[in-house]
């Protein structure tokens, strides 16, 4: 239900793509009739509202208008204290991330004082032992055919080839050069995944975030 209203405020506002999650992708991937189920909310919009056929449905609307102006108001307000702060590179992980953290903080303490009430959650709540939705389960005997697939495919592919494509991808990232066309020279030489991010991780490392107090 949230993603469908979720799905019509953007479609109101005028967004040029759009994605609707499944309602069980929090579980694991979607199963078929949670991604079907999230694919007609978008169909239902597109072919039975006439919203689309509108350039600007909520045009000259005071509520949405003074939202947008609070909303700008706000943000040049929270801009002007970054730049006074010498910018957000310089400040990233103090003010960015630190602002992100204290508002889910902010969120979660609501929530649990019930000041921001959540249906199911903290009002409205059901307590009839209701089953949950069952996961998409994958089949485990694909493991073991990828495994083989793979196998075949390192067996019968141009080691040098390969050899010479992730180096020119390694010479691309230490230049700072694009690797857009150096990747996909290591694609049409099958080099995996696997080898093409271990490649780029070999130059930039991995990604650790950081520790906000």
């Amino acid at each position: 239900m949230r993603v469908s209203i979720n799905a019509l405020a953007a479609v109101l506002g005028g967004v040029q793509t759009l994605h609707t999650s499944a309602f069980d992708e929090a579980l694991g991937v979607p199963t078929e009739a949670a991604a079907t189920l999230a694919l007609r909310r978008q169909q239902v919009i597109l072919e039975e509202t006439g919203i689309p056929n509108v350039v600007d449905p909520l045009g000259g609307s005071y509520a949405i208008e003074a939202l947008t102006a609070e909303i700008e108001s706000r943000v040049r307000t929270e801009l002007g204290k970054i730049d006074e702060l010498g910018g957000a590179e310089v400040h990233r992980v103090r003010v960015v991330q630190g602002a992100i953290t204290e508002s889910a903080y902010r969120i979660q303490n609501e929530i649990d004082s019930g000041a921001r009430r959540v249906v199911g959650v903290n009002c409205f709540v059901v307590q009839d032992g209701q089953k949950g939705p069952d996961p998409f389960a994958i089949d485990e005997a694909i493991e073991a055919e990828q495994v083989e697939r793979l196998r075949r495919v390192r067996a019968t592919r141009d080691a040098a080839a390969v050899r010479e494509a992730l180096s020119g991808l390694e010479r691309a990232a230490r230049d700072g050069t694009s690797i857009v066309q150096p990747t996909i020279v290591a694609v049409r030489a099958y080099a995996t995944v696997g080898e093409i991010s271990e490649t780029l991780r070999g130059v930039f490392g991995s990604y650790e975030p950081d520790a906000v107090a």
